[in-house]
């Protein structure tokens, strides 16, 4: 799945690669990895969702996914 969002993103067919993201995202969630439910929550704009799996993560490993100079 993860080449298939690859493939989605770089062919620029957006909406393809979000719903990819969103299955990504809650395959990590049932699966009880907050790490990898955090990466595709934020690459899916979910904030609710990103700041739980965030309090799941140790803060080192959440700032390395955030990149405060992206876009909003």
């Amino acid at each position: 799945m993860t080449v298939s969002w690859s493939i989605h993103r770089r062919a620029g067919h957006l909406a393809g690669a979000l719903r990819l993201a969103e299955d990504l995202q809650r395959l990590f969630a049932a699966a009880e990895d907050p790490e990898q439910e955090l990466v595709w929550a934020l690459r899916t704009g979910f904030a609710q969702t990103a700041r739980k799996a965030a309090g799941a993560v140790a803060w080192p490993d959440v700032l390395a996914r955030l990149r405060p100079d992206g876009p909003p």
